[in-house]
């Protein structure tokens, strides 16, 4: 016996469970114990991150955001440094869904002088918002003010203000605000600085409001002090609805800045605390943030470690009575030494979420390149742990990508609304984006064991519980993209590449600018076998330097056709026809399609219908006006039309186009100024004639897109990178006629992207998008429904950049090939297939179940251990030993 499963007996006899399935569960499959004592399938859904919506087009500091659950709106409290410093409100609107998206209404002045240090709260039983903040404009020489306001469709109504401080000696700073739900009453904390005297001290009050619409008033009860040491910073109220208690927390920057917290007691207009109790011990926790997680019964206090490189931690507090413990302090972000910043006096962004009983944490972190994070984090007992980070907003040049961060949760569409202001990439204008967490019915806790053949709903089955051997036929990895060996082209510089696939001859060519050989335009075929690829000899078709290639296969004359920039004559418009021969191709004699006037950003492809070349680009010649032309291949020749101008915006740039099959009509994706645009044209003879310009994404300065046709749904994936936020984005666009629609743009990563391709896989039905960010070559798959498109987890081809990278589908072998020039090999010429679907298990490989119900050899979160694989499809369950 070779084998360790041969010495275990399947299943384990002892440990194997009959259970009625609650849903039906598949063979092989993970399944999870229910309350009511039966075994149900793993479901769960992916993160998304949605679009950038800016709400402010001017300089943008000190956000600060709050749900109102009475109108399902998000309310951005911010200071506008475009008008003045004034206070400034806004309403937002976030779409559900599969948009995830956030509309503003008009923003609306809150007072007409400077302020700072907001801090907003909605108060549930007369749906007023209650603000807090330091007015240091019109004469009030930074003393607190409070204001009432609601929400008016999508804007916003203010109905009283007046500075709180009587005594014109004393200024506020940090200032925090909780709604206690029991009095009715709002609790506000501040730092007071008395200039007369220079005490410092930490201050609060209770704000009652009367009154509503146009009557509603704010007024304040008797100031309670909470310290009088010394210099205070960032102070934090937080609501505990257990309890019925406030806990306002506070940093003494006079004690090393300690960390410090009291509880509140309301009594009418008044508060009361007890004794104060340091949290965070032997730490210096800055830009402090609490939530209350209602499912725990716990306060989530978080802060950037001041004594450790700024460090994210986060601790737990428990209110008895009048006083506070706290639990040992948890890492959420170490940010290789640098962690969470401390540049701003925002807090660190901590709200609950009551449909996944997490917390969310947002920050900027300095050791991850000053990019925008957030995670979550489960209470479970006296602790709290923590998701890995994700990226809502790409770090760029090393600087504060996103400043003055505040979140909300909208309880109306499961979705959080992250305000934030991009310092990285500038103007600073005030920006929102709506994240959608992952959800999963999988805990740490629940998982029952693995089911060794399907079982219907309702039906009785055998569940193979820990302890046992768990063997099945489709037991594997669930369905990835997986990457073979790379293979070269070319051992010199590859520079521009483009590739195509040759049906007939079931090759993929390769073309590109060897800089190896004076920057000729050179091809190469490429055979695919399984999940390899070998390339024959390559050939030279223009003994000149080139630029700006694409490729398309005519079906009809069984050629490829190589669009290119000839740089030898004067930047003309080429094109030049090529026959595959075995693992060789030869050309014809090139041919101009752009006159006398210089092509760039040229892009091909093959109209079937009518058995033409379209040919696209920028035409440096007639004011860099978008540009298309139809060509007639014959044997090893290519003849053209007359050119036709589908874009006269100016500079049209980087044009991508396919071929939609089900209308038989050429789909082009081009930027204008900052917008994507997209438009359809109708080949008839040896010309083209277009539609009407649709904007596939506004106001996003698209560059490096990638079209594709996904012939499953009938839909054209224009894939970009966007500009405004460096993100890997696609759009779904719908061709009715002679014009086209276009769904909501998704991220597929938020990182900073440049060069992208895409391919549509026909056996599996997704689209395949390949692209460099994070310094690495990364690959992901997408799945359209309807107008939208949603994505898998990314995979990595590649530790390093990858340049010029492109895709193309091998239909013989139902394989993407991806071709890129290696940045970590002197730039040569490479390519790597790409193979979809279920992969064996490996032996003597730990698997953890993940938040889907598949199964991986990385922990996630939940972080479930299944067990070791002892044979390709068979799993000995250990669970959490």
């Amino acid at each position: 016996m070779t084998n360790l499963a041969d010495l275990l007996p399947a299943g384990g006899g002892q440990n194997n469970t009959d259970f009625v399935a609650d849903g039906t569960i598949s063979s092989g499959a993970p399944v999870l114990l229910t309350a009511a004592g039966k075994a149900a399938p793993i479901s769960g859904t992916a993160a998304v991150t949605g679009n950038l919506g800016q709400f402010e087009a001017a300089t943008t500091q000190e956000t600060a955001a709050v749900y109102d659950s009475n109108s399902n709106k998000v309310v951005v409290v911010y200071r506008d440094d475009g008008n003045s410093y004034y206070a400034t409100s806004v309403v937002g609107t976030i779409t559900g869904g599969s948009t995830n998206t956030v509309s503003w209404g008009t923003p609306v002045v809150i007072v007409s002088y400077g302020c700072n240090a907001f801090a907003p709260v909605f108060q549930s039983h007369d749906n007023q918002i209650v603000l807090g903040f330091q007015a240091f404009g019109g004469g009030y020489g930074s003393r607190l003010q409070v204001i009432a306001g609601e929400v008016n469709g999508t804007s916003m109504d203010w109905y009283s203000s007046g500075a709180y401080d009587p005594d014109s000696n004393n200024s506020v700073d940090y200032v925090s605000a909780a709604y206690d739900a029991n009095a009715q009453k709002t609790v506000l904390a501040w730092k007071s600085n008395d200039y007369t005297t220079g005490a410092y001290s930490v201050e609060s009050c209770v704000v009652s409001v009367s009154g509503t619409g146009t009557s509603a008033n704010a007024t304040t009860g008797a100031i309670s002090q909470l310290d009088n040491g010394g210099d205070i910073i960032d102070t934090s109220c937080v609501y505990d609805s257990n309890v019925n208690k406030v806990l306002v927390t506070f940093g003494k920057s006079y004690d090393s800045y300690k960390g410090f917290g009291r509880v509140g007691t309301i009594s009418g207009t008044s508060i009361s605390y007890g004794t104060e109790a340091q949290f965070m011990t032997g730490k210096q926790p800055l830009q402090v943030g609490t939530a209350f997680d209602t499912s725990a019964n716990k306060i989530v206090i978080t802060g950037g470690d001041n004594a450790n490189s700024s460090q994210g931690d986060c601790c737990l507090g428990t209110i008895s009575g009048t006083d506070i413990t706290y639990s040992t302090p948890v890492v959420f972000s170490t940010g290789n030494g640098s962690g969470v910043g401390n540049y701003s006096k925002s807090p660190i962004a901590t709200v609950y979420n009551p449909d996944t009983n997490k917390t969310l944490v947002a920050f900027f972190n300095i050791g991850d390149s000053y990019s925008g994070q957030y995670v979550e984090g489960t209470v479970s007992g006296s602790t709290i742990s923590f998701s890995a980070a994700t990226t809502f907003e790409a770090a760029v040049s090393g600087q504060v990508s996103a400043n003055y961060i505040s979140a909300a949760y909208d309880t109306n569409v499961d979705r959080f609304l992250i305000a934030f202001v991009p310092y990285a990439t500038g103007p600073y204008y005030g920006q929102g984006r709506v994240i959608q967490v992952g959800t999963t019915n999988l805990t740490s806790t629940n998982l029952l064991g693995l089911a060794p053949q399907a079982i219907s709903d309702t039906a009785t089955g055998t569940i193979n519980t820990w302890g046992s051997r768990c063997e099945s036929a489709s037991l594997s990895l669930a369905a990835a993209l997986r990457f073979g060996t790379s293979a070269v082209f070319e051992a010199a510089n590859a520079g521009v590449i483009t590739e195509t696939f040759d049906s007939t001859n079931n090759k993929v060519v390769v073309a590109y600018k060897d800089s190896g050989n004076s920057n000729y335009g050179t091809a190469a075929v490429g055979t695919v076998s399984g999940s390899s690829i070998s390339f024959g000899t390559p050939a030279v078709f223009e003994s000149a330097e080139v630029g700006e290639l694409s490729a398309a296969f005519d079906s009809n004359e069984n050629r490829v056709v190589i669009s290119y920039r000839d740089a030898g004559n004067s930047n003309y418009g080429t094109a030049v026809v090529g026959q595959v021969s075995g693992t060789s191709i030869s050309f014809g004699t090139a041919a101009t399609f752009s006159g006398t006037n210089a092509s760039y950003n040229t892009s091909t492809a093959f109209d079937s219908s009518n058995n033409k070349i379209v040919v696209s680009y920028r035409d440096n010649g007639n004011s860099n006006y978008g540009t298309a032309v139809v060509g007639t291949v014959s044997g090893a020749s290519i003849t053209f039309g007359t050119p036709v101008v589908y874009s006269a915006a100016g500079t049209t740039n980087y044009g991508s186009i396919t071929y939609d099959s089900t209308s038989n009509k050429i789909v082009l994706c081009y930027q204008v100024s900052t917008d994507e645009k997209a438009i359809v044209g109708t080949v008839s003879g040896t010309s083209i004639s277009f539609g009407s310009e649709a904007t596939a994404a506004a106001s996003s300065s698209p560059s490096f897109r990638s079209l594709s046709f996904d012939s499953t749904n009938n839909r054209v994936v224009d894939t970009y990178s966007d500009g405004s936020t460096g993100a890997c984005t696609s759009v779904v666009g719908t061709v009715s006629g002679t014009s086209i629609s276009f769904g909501t743009p998704v991220i597929a990563d938020s990182a900073n992207t440049g060069y992208v391709g895409s391919a549509f896989d026909v056996s599996t039905g997704k689209i395949v998008i390949v692209y460099n960010a994070s310094s690495s070559g990364l690959a992901n798959t997408g799945t359209v429904s309807g107008t939208t498109i949603t994505f898998g987890d990314k995979v990595t081809f590649l530790s390093g950049d990858p340049n010029h990278v492109g895709a193309v589908y091998d239909s013989n072998a139902n394989r993407v090939v991806v071709s890129y020039s290696d940045s970590t090999n002197s730039n040569y010429g490479t390519s790597i297939v790409a193979s979809s679907g279920t992969a064996p298990l490996t032996v003597g490989t730990k698997y953890y179940v993940t938040p889907s119900g598949s199964f991986s050899s990385s922990a996630g979160d939940p972080s479930v251990n299944a067990g070791l694989a002892i044979s390709t499809t068979s799993l000995l369950l250990n669970g959490d030993s």
